[in-house]
């Protein structure tokens, strides 16, 4: 029997409609996976209805105290069999996630700026930027911390999409997509500053079924000679086809990034303020601050200054496809499915590769360094604060003693880090990470021999590599040994009583294709 999820998320003119695109982007992932996933939703519009059944995801309309009332929808998700509950929105309060636990059900909580920081959740998703880990400092034991864009739910048709195509013809071309509703009509102020644009421009507006401003749009729209797509049943053409968004920096903002879209983010509401200043400083998209305080003018300059600026665009789309990779809601199934005993099998055949870290990996190895389980593990079990990771990572890549290596599959991307510190007696101190996805799968225990193995031959002075574990972590010390590491002994590390286990670099080992 096929293991069901029930998503709740709502969706309306004023909330807009992202909580349940990325609620479909969770059920895609989910079925894909195997599975069968249903969405419930207070008050469903008809167009939304039907771009949820589009993405053959069964859909639930829920009316008044339905709506309203936790144990209804735990009633609903007994009825269908389901073992897990998403929550997308924000107007779950504590008692939602509590009333699901007590009916035995598993719950995950998606996140944006800490307001279910203390939600008595399994899982707590927040895909964006620099998350502070004090929102969650607090709740229910031994839950999961889901951290930053690795994470992002992006639909099926972005995780499939093909690399954008090299730009053609000399017009800028422009998208304009501001959600599924835009309330407050911000299209008509895009549309007013793409009119002062000096540069031969292309624009194509996307708007949703349920934008009330149709016929005032329709005539801006012709005046400009621009394109007008309505309910786009796939965004990743429109996107493509762009050299330019101009978007509300809400999930649409991963979607650009993913898709290698430079980007112009406008504030919406107050839950995209952090986004879009985090993004901003990332480089891989252009805040304009709050659409409600833009000028046109102000909003043209901009354009026009990108517009212009071909490198810094290109820089832009280079680093938000590296950054979010479409993977992250098949990356939250499987960790969901594992949670009900449904792991995929050890893929010994898989072709690993290790490559250096570059500044973009930063935003993964920060996910990876605050799950639980590493934390656990860790000598020190203290979450990690972004501004102290960041620290630390920039440490890392400019010090000549250290060798941070990532580890990456075919289809899966990075799958876990290996850093090695040369000692002043020749010797290296290794340490390995996984991604709480990989975990369970075979793969450590070859990113540690492919590590080893490739320290060795670039240092050929070095005759030891150490490595020192909690001796209650047995899953590590077991990955340690597969890889040709040595019996483990008592020693002490960091004033912390454990094990050390040793690689011998004369020791001959199996051959690992390692990228340059």
């Amino acid at each position: 029997m096929s293991e069901v999820l029930l998503i709740r998320a709502d969706a309306s003119p004023t909330i807009g409609t992202g909580h349940v695109m990325r609620s479909i982007a969770l059920a895609e992932a989910w079925q894909d996976a195997g599975g069968v996933a249903q969405l419930a939703s207070a008050e469903l519009s008809p167009g939304l209805a039907a771009r949820i059944a589009g993405s053959g995801v069964q859909s639930h309309d829920l009316r008044g105290a339905q709506a309203s009332e936790p144990g209804a929808l735990a009633t609903l998700a007994a009825r269908l069999g389901a073992r897990w509950v998403a929550l997308d929105g924000y107007g779950f309060d504590a008692q939602w996630p509590s009333a699901l636990h007590v009916r035995g059900l598993r719950v995950l909580v998606l996140d944006d700026f800490g307001t279910h920081g203390r939600h008595d959740a399994d899982l707590i998703l927040n895909q964006n930027l620099a998350p502070q880990i004090a929102w969650y400092a607090e709740g229910r034991t031994g839950r999961r911390l889901l951290l930053g864009p690795r994470y992002a739910l992006l639909r099926r048709e972005f995780r499939r999409a093909a690399p954008r195509p090299p730009s053609v013809g000399s017009a800028l071309r422009v998208l304009v997509t501001l959600g599924g509703a835009d309330p407050d009509n911000v299209t008509e102020l895009v549309l007013r500053a793409l009119a002062h644009v000096p540069l031969a421009l292309q624009i194509r507006v996307v708007i949703g079924a349920q934008n009330p401003h149709l016929p005032k749009l329709s005539a801006a729209i012709a005046g400009l000679g621009a394109e007008l797509v309505q309910s786009a049943n796939d965004m990743t053409v429109h996107m493509q086809w762009a050299d330019l968004a101009i978007a509300g920096a809400g999930s649409t903002t991963w979607e650009l990034a993913c898709l290698g879209v430079p980007a112009v983010l406008l504030v919406l509401a107050d839950n995209q303020l952090a986004l879009a200043s985090a993004v901003h400083r990332a480089g891989f998209a252009y805040s304009a601050g709050w659409a409600s305080q833009l000028t046109a003018e102000r909003l043209s300059s901009i354009v026009a200054e990108l517009g212009g600026d071909a490198a810094r665009r290109t820089s832009m789309a280079q680093l938000g496809a590296k950054i979010v990779d479409g993977r992250g809601a098949l990356r939250v199934c499987q960790l969901m499915l594992a949670e009900l005993g449904v792991s995929p099998p050890a893929e010994q055949s898989a072709e690993l590769t290790l490559r250096p870290a570059e500044p973009a990996d930063v935003h993964a190895l920060f996910a990876w360094a605050n799950d639980a389980v590493t934390r656990s593990s860790s000598f020190s079990a203290a979450a990690i604060p972004f501004e102290q990771h960041v620290a630390w990572f920039s440490r890392t890549l400019d010090d000549s003693t250290s060798t941070l290596l990532i580890g990456e599959l075919p289809g899966e991307g990075a799958i876990g880090q290996v850093r090695l510190s040369r000692r002043a007696s020749g010797d290296a101190v290794i340490s390995v990470g996984l991604a709480p996805e990989a975990r369970g799968r075979g793969f450590g225990g070859r990113l540690l021999e492919a590590a080893a193995t490739r320290y060795c031959t670039a240092h050929p002075d070095c005759e030891r590599i150490a490595a020192y574990v909690k001796p209650s972590n047995v899953a590590s010390i077991a990955a340690f040994r597969r890889a040709g590491f040595t019996a483990p002994v008592a020693d002490r590390f960091d004033q912390h009583e454990c094990v050390r286990l040793d690689y011998r670099c004369a020791l001959p080992a199996s051959a690992t294709k390692v990228s340059p």
